[in-house]
């Protein structure tokens, strides 16, 4: 399998964080995840070392029931200082002394400011990804409920790990409450195994285009968006 990756759009994330999102996440129902004409270079594998599928179906699983408890128990939080201007620090270090830290996961999102989570927020933020979706809506990727849809592991020398392991990128998508009605996004989740267990290490929220530029079905053009290959999770 391979990746590519054209010039990202304007946006907040970080540069690290725009590798992931050129991995492969992508696209419900048809469509094939074969390469195009033009070959791109490699930039990741599917060598399941660390058996993250395992950790996959539990995820897969925890997406469909709503299962709040398996990302609560499955995150690693990180001390962010409280002191730090960007990504805004979580909303626990208010009123904090100067130097004081807190546990926390970053939140990256496209086109707007990156941010840390504590574990209130996180909960928060998961909650209502999986619960508050556009119920009755659909389009050519399928109805409005979540459901993890792709994954890519990247090389560790292009995308390095927040806790120094292999990281995979999964990718869950829904389509989100609107004015309009509805607009699919896709939530990358970061997963990072530490020689011991799989646990969240960061997340990236971003529009459809992270899914494929194309739809379900990939033209037969060159690649003109953000994520052109992926693998996909049923598969």
């Amino acid at each position: 399998m391979h990746l590519i990756l054209n010039s990202p759009s304007p946006g907040h994330l970080q540069a690290a964080l725009l590798i992931p999102p050129l991995l492969a996440l992508a696209a419900c129902g048809g469509g094939s995840s074969q390469p195009k004409a033009t070959e791109p270079p490699d930039i990741g594998s599917y060598e399941d070392r660390f058996d993250f599928r395992d950790f996959g179906e539990d995820l897969d699983e925890a997406v469909e029931r709503r299962d709040l408890t398996f990302f609560v128990d499955n995150v690693a939080l990180e001390d962010v200082s409280c002191d730090q201007e960007l990504p805004a620090p979580p909303e626990s270090c208010a009123g904090r002394p100067a130097g004081a830290t807190e546990p926390a996961v970053l939140l990256s999102i496209w086109e707007a400011e990156d941010r840390y989570l504590d574990s209130d927020q996180y909960r928060e933020f998961i909650q209502t990804f999986l619960t508050e979706y556009a119920d009755g809506e659909s389009d050519s990727y399928g109805d409005a409920a979540p459901r993890l849809y792709a994954y890519a592991i990247i090389d560790s020398e292009l995308r390095p790990s927040p806790a120094g392991g292999e990281t995979v990128e999964a990718i869950v998508t829904r389509i989100a409450r609107t004015e309009s009605g509805g607009e699919r996004e896709g939530l990358l989740i970061s997963a990072t195994f530490d020689s011991d267990r799989w646990t969240v290490s960061r997340l990236t929220l971003g529009p459809a285009t992270f899914l494929d530029p194309y739809g379900p079905k990939p033209s037969n053009g060159g690649a003109e968006g953000t994520f052109e290959f992926w693998s996909r999770w049923q598969d």
